[in-house]
């Protein structure tokens, strides 16, 4: 049970009495000021004051009587049948055919404006021109019920009692509020599961695994999306038409769009999530060729897999819709059709997040080569192909542009192997590739689609029975026969036409209007001895014999006795009921016929059509679209529609029922009704640049999508490297200068289309009018006056010269009162009244113009009207003539839609050869400044700086220029900085080597010293103190020797050969020398495959490894059990190594002075060996550095570029 909030009611009920009030105030102070003297008399001065005062007129409607006789009315939008019953009453609500109106008036001397308001449209039906809903003034729901009995809540006003209302219980979120709460709705679910995914980054540690990391988020994703699910979660918003299967529904688990938006945005939240998780992609060091092989295979089979869920989300996505998804006529779509395009967007982002990173390890797999990564990829989808041949039907055209992603992806990263940087023209790549990939598919399963759709139409069109119809009027005839009430109207109808009329009208309000609203019908009711009149011939002909002609000869028996069916030439369905009433003890026979005629819109859109049609009941939908042909025995019976069908049904062929054929530019459908009739539909095939359209409209689309997910996601999840340097910024600018007056001259022309289809309908109206006018005057010349009297003979007239002209034509006396319609229909339901609308009537009698052409409304249709003066032979004035011109608004959108096609298509094109200029316009500008970034980048205190070379006198010559001279200085500073350096360090490296050579010196003199008492005083242990002295002597001479040797290696550094050495050959040489070590142990691990080459000396590169090994065993030292661990990894594009140990580490103080030449922790030695060290790894282009504690030991780092 759902919790409804009690106060929604009364607040809608508040809010209504309160507008209500308002507008009733608004009425009264117009009347007011229309009672004044000058409005009086003059009804010119009241309709200036109207249409000037008001600021909406259409809010309402006034009427002026001069002794209860109508001589003004501002708008004819009111029907004012009952007009007159409501003169003098002071406040009445009116419940008119198309609303509900509240009408006020007041009275000076003997004139009486009154003025009306709507409150809310009433039709007798509704279409997508004619709603009822209430007029913006009233803020309700569509759903409030108005009733003229007092109910709970009852709106009233100084006179009391008015009507009450029934507000709904609960609230229904409208079309546009629906689309905000869903966005809301979306980004808060997005937000959330980007919460959860940033708390498991951080729980990384603790599940250790990447892959446990996003199948737990994915599960968590699910459940929630479950949960949502299975408790309707948002509630207001599953309360709204998102999640209804009225425009979709494919299965339990995604029953409406709404559904199909938040499983989408799970799925792309869940492809993200993978994405960024397995950014850095690394390989197993050592694996067989066999399992790498076998693993790019099943990398591509994944692709396929999920480019298979893909395709088939997209198939449901398209069929199992109402909406349309052509984008050929953008028209037509609607806020579904646009969240359908955007749930295509989800998954196709989904597709390529997913797809991105599988296509990057098999890229890796492949190791780098391209035959091997191709030849997997054929071999996979020779495979994907047999399994659809044999298992499943697939669309192998589809294939062939996943087939181009595929090779684009691998050319993409073979140029920029860093996967996780995209740069602009890659976005550009793949925006291009999927757009074209997105087009395929589309156009795929719309063709489908419209396929399905046009053998339902064939079924429809070809079927000539309707069972429940038979049925309905089966009903019906019974309870006529049970009428007492018509039995009794019957049995007078032969002697008082006035009763026979009683009679046609009772049967049509109570047994047909409501249950048959499918058809037209015509009520006749005969007596035997009763004659007919068929106009426009007046052809007279016997009732009876009448409809027994038309039953003998194409009728067919339908359910029930006197019930009759046969076909129109357009092949549908039209009903004869002929049912006997006798009275006067069987003197008296009555026979009722009631005809039911099928609706069709005939060719060219005439007239009101579209309005009359109730939605609901509307046959035949989308049938503009086509053309169809029926034929029976050969013979071309029938055809509706645009395209030009041969006469006879053989001169297309041998033809089989159910398939189609191209013919003459057309896609046509054939289908067999009967033994030796057939029906043909058919539309014209697409051409290049309709299919070209919906790639123009996606890559837009998807355009705009990205910038969005790129603004979105760049601040919580900065992840994803996306350059803008300075060449970018400049493609970027240019492309934004064209797309901007694309989007300018876009604007324009299509107003100018606009405008253009304006004024050719226009043209079309006043030749049209101008035509109606001279036959009308060649009929009616000669009468004096038109009255109401000729109704039925300008009726008859009328309609024939509406289907000479395919236009509606009406005609209205001096008075404006209407005189005769060929589409009396329109003002029979009152959807407007029968007087001439009044601008027209104004300019007509007062400003005597000849034409007036101007735009009129029905409900939400508007359309152009004609008027013009009929004079008679005398050239005097005895009618106004209107064509209401009703310009079908799809043939202005087909205009529209062509014209973008075109426009749009064009403009891509040329925006892809903007890009391609922009990117080499903006290579050749930033040459120059890429040549000197890399001077500047390569700039060396120590090594000789190039000048660049530049003859143009040009923005970049000024700054070449400064560039060279600013070598030049720095060449005479880097000269000076080097001598006092040099200065320096042999100063400081002098005073280093003078301690370090007294340090033994001190000792050898004291040894002397005491060699030379013992010799004096001739001591009896001078032999043995003569070899400590020796001993002594000989180990400080040794020391001043290592000190000289290391100040040799060092100062004399031999010249560098530079070569492609293997690291891991290197650094299991400098292993080898240490193999003797009994009390380390010694560990070497490679991550990625070999080989690792990198550009530098090996004798150099092999002292490094041996310095940085010797340094860990002397720290370690011989009572410790020692452990050296040195790893080599890849990190993008450097090797790096790390050679660790369980020493006791650096300490802190030290740390700042680990690489000075002077350092060292050792007894003795100078410390070179770690500044050595530094000064190769440097030399080779690379860096080092270290990290060190006293629990751990210390780590050294050194990354060094990979060579290519």
């Amino acid at each position: 049970m759902r919790v409804v909030h009690r106060n929604y009611p009364e607040k809608i009920f508040q809010n209504f009495q309160r507008d209500f009030e308002n507008t009733e105030k608004q009425l009264s102070d117009y009347l007011n000021s229309l009672a004044e003297e000058k409005y009086i008399s003059n009804n010119m001065a009241a309709d200036t004051f109207i249409r000037e005062s008001l600021n909406h007129p259409s809010d309402f409607y006034f009427f002026k009587f001069l002794n209860d006789s109508l001589v003004y009315w501002s708008d004819n939008s009111v029907p004012l049948t009952h007009l007159d019953a409501m003169i003098g009453r002071e406040t009445r609500v009116l419940e008119l055919a198309n609303g509900i109106y509240f009408y006020k008036d007041t009275l000076v001397a003997n004139t009486r404006f009154s003025g009306l308001f709507l409150i809310k449209h009433n039709y007798p039906y509704q279409n997508i021109y004619l709603d009822n809903r209430f007029h913006p003034p009233f803020r309700a729901p569509s759903s409030t019920t108005i009733s003229f009995q007092p109910g709970t809540y009852n709106v009233k006003n100084s006179h009391g009692f008015l009507f009450s209302i029934e507000p709904p219980l609960k609230t229904t979120p409208e079309k546009v509020p629906s689309l905000i709460l869903l966005a809301l709705y979306a980004l808060a679910f997005v937000s959330l599961c980007a919460s959860l995914f940033q708390l498991y980054l951080r729980l990384g540690g603790i599940l250790r695994s990447k892959l446990l990391l996003v199948l737990a988020f994915s599960v968590d994703v699910v459940l929630l999306r479950l949960l949502m699910f299975i408790f309707n979660v948002p509630r207001n918003l599953h309360d709204s038409y998102l999640f209804k299967p009225g425009s979709f529904a494919a299965s339990d688990w995604i029953p409406s769009i709404g559904d199909f938006v938040f499983n989408a945005l799970a799925i792309m939240v869940i492809a993200y999530a993978l994405f960024i998780t397995y950014r850095y992609i690394r390989l197993k060091s050592k694996i067989s060729l066999f399992r790498r092989y076998f693993l790019i295979f099943s990398l591509f089979l994944h692709i396929f897999i999920f480019y298979r869920l893909f395709l088939w989300a997209v198939n449901s996505l398209i069929m199992d819709a109402s909406y349309s998804m052509n984008l050929n006529q953008i028209f037509f779509l609607n806020a579904d059709s646009f969240l359908a395009f955007f749930v295509l967007t989800l998954l196709l982002f989904s597709f390529f997040l997913v797809s991105y990173r599988i296509l990057g390890l098999a890229f890796q797999y492949s190791r780098h080569h391209f035959v091997v990564y191709f030849v997997f990829f054929i071999l996979t989808s020779a495979i994907y192909t047999l399994l659809c041949v044999f298992i499943h039907d697939c669309e192998l055209v589809l294939f062939i542009p996943l087939l181009v992603y595929v090779i684009a992806f691998f050319f993409q990263v073979q140029s920029l192997p860093d996967l996780n940087k995209v740069g602009f023209s890659s976005v550009l790549l793949y925006l291009f590739l999927f757009a074209i990939l997105s087009t395929a598919v589309l156009s795929t399963y719309n063709g489908h689609k419209e396929a399905e759709q046009r053998k339902l139409l064939a079924i429809d069109l070809a079927s000539g029975e309707d069972p429940l119809t038979e049925y309905m009027l089966l009903t019906v005839v019974d309870e006529m026969k049970a009428d007492s009430q018509l039995l009794s109207l019957l049995s007078v109808s032969p002697y008082d036409l006035d009763m026979e009329d009683q009679a046609i009208t009772y049967i049509e309000d109570n047994y047909l209007s409501d249950r048959l609203r499918k058809y037209e019908w015509m009520v006749t009711i005969c007596t035997p001895g009763r004659d007919l009149i068929l106009q426009p011939e007046e052809y007279v002909v016997n009732c009876y014999d009448y409809f027994g002609d038309i039953v003998g000869r194409i009728g067919k028996p339908a359910l029930g006795n006197g019930q009759f069916r046969y076909n129109n030439a357009a092949g549908m369905s039209n009903y004869i009921s002929a049912q006997d009433y006798i009275f006067g003890d069987g003197y008296d026979t009555v026979r009722v016929f009631i005809e039911l005629f099928s609706f069709f819109i005939p060719e060219g859109g005439l007239g009101y059509p579209e309005l009359l049609i109730d939605e609901q009941i509307k046959t035949f939908t989308g049938l503009e679209n086509y053309s169809y042909a029926r034929y029976a025995n050969d013979e071309l019976l029938f055809k509706y529609g645009d395209y030009t069908y041969r006469t006879n049904i053989s001169k297309y062929g041998d033809l089989i029922s159910g398939e189609f054929f191209i013919h003459n530019n057309a896609y046509h459908y054939v289908s067999r009704i009967d033994e030796d009739e057939y029906l043909i539909i058919s539309r014209d095939t697409a051409g290049f640049l309709e299919f070209l359209a919906p790639f123009s409209y996606l890559l837009i689309f998807f355009t705009v999508f990205v910038l969005l997910v790129y603004i979105i996601v760049k601040v919580p999840f900065s992840r994803m490297g996306f350059e803008i340097n300075f060449r970018n910024q400049l493609q970027l600018y240019i492309i934004s200068l064209i797309i901007i007056s694309f989007v300018i001259v876009g604007i324009i022309s299509v107003r100018y289309v606009i405008n253009l289809n304006t004024d050719k309908n226009k043209d079309i109206l006043q030749e049209k009018t101008h035509s109606v006018l001279i036959e009308l005057e060649h009929k009616l010349s000669e009468e004096e006056q038109l009255t109401g009297e000729m109704e039925e003979y300008l009726t008859s007239l009328l309609i024939k010269f509406s289907k000479v002209f395919f236009s509606d034509i009406n005609l209205y006396d001096l008075q404006g009162n209407l005189l005769a319609s060929s589409r009396p229909e329109i003002f029979q339901k009152q959807l407007i009244s029968k007087k001439m609308n009044s601008v027209a009537y104004r300019i007509l009698t007062l400003d005597k113009k000849l034409l007036f052409i101007h735009t009129e409304t029905i409900g939400d249709q508007d359309y152009f009207s004609a008027y013009v003066p009929f004079r008679n032979a005398e050239n005097k004035v005895v009618a106004y003539l209107n064509l209401p011109y009703f310009a079908r608004q799809t043939e202005l959108q087909n205009e529209i839609s062509v014209f973008l096609n075109a426009f749009l298509n064009v403009y891509v094109l040329l925006i892809a050869v903007a890009i391609f200029l922009a990117v080499l316009i903006s290579r050749y500008i930033t040459r120059p400044l890429q040549l000197i970034r890399d001077k500047m980048g390569s700039l060396s205190l120590s090594g000789s700086n190039e000048k660049i070379k530049w003859s143009r006198k040009d923005e970049i010559g000024t700054l070449v220029a400064e560039y060279n001279r600013m070598i030049d200085e720095l060449s005479r500073s880097a000269d000076l900085l080097a001598k006092s350096e040099r200065e320096s360090a042999w100063r400081e490296m002098a005073k280093q080597v003078a301690h370090e050579i007294k340090n033994p010196l001190t000792p050898m003199k004291l040894s002397v010293q005491y060699l030379q008492k013992a010799w004096d005083e001739k001591s009896e242990d001078w032999e043995e103190r003569l070899h400590r002295f020796t001993q002594t002597i000989i180990e400080h001479i040794d020391t001043l020797s290592a000190i000289a040797s290391e100040f040799s290696d060092f100062a004399k550094m031999p010249q560098k050969k530079e070569e492609r050495i293997d690291l891991s050959g290197a650094i299991k040489k400098s292993l080898d020398l240490f193999s003797d070590m009994e009390n380390i142990q010694f560990s070497f691990k490679s991550i990625p495959e070999p080989p690792y080459h990198v550009l530098a000396d090996k004798t150099q590169l092999i002292r490094v490894f041996n310095n940085l090994i010797q340094n860990s065993v002397q720290a370690i030292g011989q009572d410790k059990k020692g452990v050296i661990q040195i790893t080599l990894d890849r990190e993008q594009n450097n090797y790096l190594i790390r050679v660790a140990d369980n020493g006791p580490g650096i300490p802190a103080e030290m740390m700042d002075k680990i690489f000075s030449p002077s350092f060292t922790t050792k007894s003795s030695g100078m410390g070179l060996g770690l500044a050595l060290v530094r000064s190769i790894i440097e030399e080779a282009g690379g860096e080092i550095n270290f990290e060190s504690s006293p629990d751990t030991g210390a780590v050294f780092i050194i990354h060094l570029p990979v060579y290519r």
